[in-house]
């Protein structure tokens, strides 16, 4: 999901989602490929509103250590991984990387 499969409609004075659409991307696969386009485009990085949909989505879902490497794999594993991290990249000001660890720090640090 990015910010361009989020329908929102106002109501009551206050801006909510009425729809999600992603007919382009519909395939069927782990769950966790989803959430790469999701932080990096929908929720543009941000922490506090990915722990809110991930709240929304499974109140049971950890955003741990291991959801995070997940994360990470999937990225690597993303049709788009290498204009997402080409953009992100450019976006933190190109930083040096040493390893993969510290990669994932830099992509997906809460």
């Amino acid at each position: 999901m990015t910010e361009d499969h989020i329908l929102l409609e106002q109501r009551d004075g206050k801006w909510r989602i009425s729809a999600l659409i992603d007919f382009g991307d519909a395939l069927v696969g782990a769950r966790d490929y989803e959430w790469i386009a999701l932080w990096f485009s929908g929720l543009d990085r941000d922490y506090d509103e990915l722990a809110a949909f991930m709240t929304a989505y499974n109140p049971h879902l950890k955003l741990d250590g291991t959801f995070f490497t997940r994360a990470m794999a999937f990225t690597f594993l993303h049709e788009f991984s290498i204009d997402i991290l080409a953009l992100t990249l450019k976006a933190l000001g190109q930083p040096q990387v040493t390893s993969v660890q510290e990669l994932q720090a830099l992509l997906w640090e809460a």
